[in-house]
């Protein structure tokens, strides 16, 4: 089921998946062809997600009863911009995942810190502006880039076995089954 898939559950079975090999001693290769597996799932996820994307933030503007029309163009970007924000913080989670599975938490807890703070800054100029709800959408958007990002960039600096195999049709088949419970 997709929507399983972006509320964090590929990332809470990576960490599971990592902390069991990584607790296995299992090699380099193995790690990476779970990291694969997770992001394989993410991705064909968000490829079947998108016509559903379209369709929601297309619709969106009749979905909020007694909305006036010149309201739909800003309510249609503010649907793409917040689904956009879910995707990074979904992506995020398989790097949270690999960080926790390397007793680096800290880092992971530190960037949603930051990130946070940035949020925060974002409402606050939102709360300034005129047309405050696409600022809002920004805001959000632009703090769940930077955790995914930052993120990234400290995985593939200093995590050493990083790297991403794609894996076997057996072991995506596994991960996702696992995914969905």
């Amino acid at each position: 089921d997709l929507a399983t898939i972006f509320d964090g559950r590929p990332g809470a079975t990576l960490k599971i998946n990592l902390s069991s090999a990584i607790g296995k001693n299992a090699a380099a290769v193995e790690l990476q062809q779970i990291v694969g597996s997770a992001i394989h799932v993410v991705w064909r996820a968000l490829f079947l997600l998108v016509p559903m994307v379209f369709a929601v933030a297309f619709f969106s503007p009749y979905l909020a009863a007694g909305l006036p029309n010149y309201y739909y163009a800003d309510v249609r970007i503010l649907s793409f911009i917040l689904i956009a924000a879910l995707f990074f913080s979904t992506a995020y989670s398989v790097y949270d995942a690999i960080l926790f599975s390397e007793m680096k938490s800290y880092v992971s807890s530190i960037v949603q810190i930051f990130s946070s703070v940035l949020l925060g800054i974002g409402l606050y100029v939102a709360t300034q502006k005129e047309s405050s709800l696409l600022y809002v959408g920004v805001a959000t958007l632009v703090s769940a880039a930077f955790a995914f990002i930052v993120c990234r960039k400290f995985v593939k600096n200093y995590i050493t076995w990083y790297g991403i195999i794609s894996p076997s049709k057996e072991l995506l088949v596994k991960f996702a089954s696992s995914s969905k419970s």
